[in-house]
């Protein structure tokens, strides 16, 4: 019996080296060779079962994926073993969105599992872990205040998270707070990230994006949440948007808010010389307190007689839509102080 135990380990040991010479000597160039590939997988794995996923299914070139989806089919049709036992993709699309010839597809049955933003109470208890383990408290606005801007938006809870306990060096023995949420949210709003430049790529991906985000951004005359129009639909499937209270299209947070309209902003609107008065002593300083602080009601007050001193010509924004030439000129106005 000893001798048989030590013969199965060898066995299974050998098994990893085999699969790796397999796979360095395979070469897959269509639907047969990878049928022919899954065939003698299925043999190596002596009855054990083999899954595969696949993450950013959707970024695969079409015609690979057809042959792929050609080789399941037939195993998926063949009376022998299957291998693979089964197949998982990840990505922000379900297989049925995927522009790919239904006649080879082998989705007969498909499960699908969304993954759903934070609610307050997780983000809350996600901050709670890290408390526990390191000692290092939020204060209860500041775990609101990430929920809030973030939305419960996983990637983005984590990063201000990141922000906040890694990289501004604040004390473990100090509390987080607003003034440290302010610095993280700005760095975050400010970056490229994977997922921001995700964003970015896909709200660019068909021109009729940066006019209907432009009026969604614009509460009062936004979309309803139909996902039967198909401008919204794929908007929705990237995140970057999500039915309101009232059934109207929103901005999936408000970080997304900012990023939208900084990505479809002219980067120079030919108006920067008028946003401040004749008068004018220390430029955007002026509107800063003895403490530092912005004087938001007088920079406000600013920008309504910025509007009224340039008039019709703030139309000629070039390249921004004239329903959002007010927003742009706004963020860009008030960029002017973290400038």
């Amino acid at each position: 019996m000893r001798k048989a135990g030590k013969h199965r380990e060898a066995q299974i040991n050998l098994i990893p080296k085999l699969l790796i010479a397999f796979f360095n000597n395979t070469q897959l160039t269509d639907a047969f060779s990878m049928i022919t590939f899954f065939h003698q997988l299925s043999g190596m794995l002596e009855n054990k079962k083999f899954f595969i996923i696949i993450d950013e299914f959707e970024g695969i070139p079409q015609a690979v994926v057809s042959d792929f989806l050609s080789a399941l089919r037939h195993i998926y049709l063949s009376d022998e073993q299957r291998c693979p036992h089964s197949v998982g993709i990840v990505g922000v699309k379900s297989i049925a969105q995927l522009n790919y010839d239904r006649s080879i597809s082998p989705f007969n049955i498909q499960d699908e599992f969304h993954l759903p933003n934070f609610t307050l109470e997780q983000v809350h208890e996600l901050l709670q872990r890290y408390t526990e383990e390191v000692g290092q408290s939020f204060l209860p606005e500041v775990i609101e205040s990430i929920h809030k801007q973030t939305a419960g938006q996983p990637f983005l809870v984590n990063r201000i998270a990141q922000i906040l306990t890694d990289e501004l060096d604040i004390p473990k023995t100090e509390s987080i707070t607003m003034d440290h949420f302010s610095q993280a949210h700005f760095q975050l709003l400010h970056e490229r990230n994977t997922n921001i430049d995700h964003l970015t790529t896909n709200i660019r991906r068909n021109p009729r994006f940066a006019s209907a985000l432009m009026r969604i951004t614009a509460s009062d005359d936004g979309p309803a949440f139909n996902l039967r129009d198909d401008l919204i639909s794929e908007l929705a499937t990237y995140g970057v948007i999500k039915s309101g209270t009232d059934g109207m299209c929103e901005i999936a947070n408000p970080i997304y808010f900012y990023c939208i309209l900084q990505t479809f902003k002219p980067a120079v609107n030919g108006l920067e010389q008028e946003y401040l008065p004749e008068d004018t002593r220390e430029g955007f300083l002026d509107y800063l307190s003895t403490t530092g602080h912005i004087e938001m009601g007088a920079l406000l007050d600013n920008f309504r007689d910025f509007i009224a001193r340039v008039g019709f010509n703030i139309l000629q924004v070039p390249d921004t839509p004239q329903e959002s030439v007010g927003r742009h000129l706004l963020l860009a106005y008030l960029e002017q102080l973290s400038g």
